[in-house]
């Protein structure tokens, strides 16, 4: 659900609510209530810069900053909402609200997004089954990007590409949890059809399946994603048919003693679109309320040149559904020549320190310093020098 005003979502949301208790009588009330759980989570940033730059942010598009200017655009606020119909029977929704005029495409100044909205039913055994919208189980990142609390640094370590571009998508899922020994295994299988950052790009299937094994200190997590897709030209001609991506995540945390390692590692192999690989390594020592940490990503992008379509002739200029019209069609836009071949590296590295002052809130200081190396011919968002911020966080 998109709009333009915060205020009128807000509005019509709790008119909503209290309608339908108005129209119910008191038991109903009182079982609504008992079946009704609400969860939010929020994120104040405040970033300052040194350059132009454009970073990785808590939502769906990199947040574009202006050199020496306090901003808080990575600002957001969000909430989950389930609703038990029976012990097996639930709905889930959870949307947020984000400042939609950093994205530079936008003349938006805020936006409300659902990122989840399915409805699950427990088969028993511990064996679930979900229908709806999702936000595409890759790797944590992605599926935990707007709730910031959940991470330990200031800002997601995955782009806001997600999965090679797939963030969300339509169908269903059916997730297992297997209790063995000390461990715990989650499997989930995941079908539908997705939904990709390019217009141009048209997804037809999605498929994922991932693997997550957890002790006490320790947890491991990988995922295989397979896709099929359509791609056009900007003039909508057709590039390629039935395109194809693979596509591999893992990572982990390791917890020994006050020390906390997390790694991550993901691959693709695709048709047409860019190859991706990203990775991050992060060590963090917990003094309690305070964890101090250090961490370093790269994420790579090889882009390989292909072939074009052949365009059809333009018949003169005249307009093939109308040919006796004497105004003919305005020719075609011309076709850039330069195009992108070779690797794409953005390297991060960052200092940071994590204060607990709460089980329920947060505050985070991170300096951060990016590098850009462009060697594709593909022209970039502001992409190196330093960034300092100061987040506050929680879940309510």
């Amino acid at each position: 659900m998109i709009t333009n005003n915060i205020f009128s979502f807000l509005k019509t949301l709790c008119y909503a609510i209290f309608g339908l208790l108005i129209l119910i009588n008191h038991t109903f009330a009182d079982e609504f209530a008992d079946n009704f759980q609400f969860n939010g989570f929020f994120t104040l940033d405040a970033t300052i810069t040194d350059q132009d730059l454009a970073l990785i942010s808590n939502s769906d598009n990199t947040v574009a900053y202006d050199a020496n200017s306090l901003s808080f655009k990575n600002s957001l606020i969000g909430a989950q909402l389930s609703y038990s119909f029976t012990d097996n029977f639930t709905a889930v929704m959870q949307a947020k609200l984000y400042d939609k005029s950093k994205v530079s495409s936008s003349d938006e100044t805020s936006l409300a997004q659902i990122d989840w909205a399915y409805i699950s039913y427990d088969l028993g055994a511990d064996l679930k089954a979900r229908a709806g919208r999702f936000l595409v189980p890759f790797m944590q990142g992605t599926e935990l990007r707007s709730v910031g609390f959940s991470r330990l640094w200031a800002r997601p370590l995955i782009p806001n590409s997600g999965a090679g571009g797939y963030k969300e998508f339509i169908g269903v899922e059916l997730l297992k949890h297997f209790a063995m020994g000390e461990g715990n295994w989650d499997f989930q299988l995941s079908l539908g059809q997705g939904e990709h950052d390019l217009e141009r790009i048209k997804n037809k299937h999605i498929e994922v399946f991932s693997i997550r094994y957890q002790q006490d200190s320790f947890w491991i997590r990988s995922a295989v994603l397979s896709t099929q897709y359509d791609i056009y030209t900007q003039t909508n001609n057709l590039i390629k048919d039935s395109a194809t991506a693979l596509m591999f995540s893992t990572e982990l945390e390791y917890t020994l003693q006050n020390f906390v390692f997390n790694g991550g590692y993901t691959q693709s192999k695709t048709d047409i679109t860019p190859d991706n690989r990203n990775i991050y390594l992060s060590l963090a020592y917990n003094f309690d309320p305070f964890i101090p940490y250090v961490f370093h990503a790269r994420s790579n992008q090889h882009f390989d040149l292909f072939d074009l379509p052949v365009l059809n002739p333009p018949n003169n200029g005249i307009d093939p559904q109308n040919p006796s019209s004497s105004m003919p069609l305005p020719p075609p836009p011309p076709m850039s020549l330069e195009r992108p071949e070779g690797d794409l590296d953005i390297y991060h590295w960052a200092l940071g320190v994590r204060y607990n002052f709460s089980e329920r809130y947060a505050l985070k200081f991170q300096l951060e310093h990016i590098n850009e190396d462009n060697k594709a011919n593909f022209k970039t968002e502001k992409g190196e020098g330093n960034a300092l911020t100061i987040v506050l966080e929680g879940i309510f």
